[in-house]
């Protein structure tokens, strides 16, 4: 899997080949790296995870807390992000 940031794209399963296995929000007992944004969670941040199949390879996104507040305003004012490319 690169470790390239994921730009805050919210992910589904539109196109069906998405599998997620499973979400949760632990909390860190060491440093990670936020997929989206880049900053470190440190140990004692809560954060967010996902587990998931995509194009056929088993996937782990973590996600720091801060990003996980714009996700959900993102979902909540716009129904998510989807790539400039494909605007109207």
């Amino acid at each position: 899997m690169s470790e390239e940031l994921d730009s805050m794209c919210m992910l589904d399963n539109g196109d069906g080949q998405v599998t997620m296995l499973s979400e949760a929000d632990p909390v860190a007992r060491k440093a990670h790296k936020c997929k989206e944004c880049g900053r470190e969670i440190a140990p004692g941040e809560r954060y967010h995870v996902d587990r998931f199949i995509w194009e056929g390879e088993l996937n782990t996104h973590k996600v720091c807390a801060h990003c996980m507040v714009a996700r959900q305003w993102l979902s909540d004012e716009c129904g998510g992000v989807e790539p400039v490319s494909t605007r109207a």
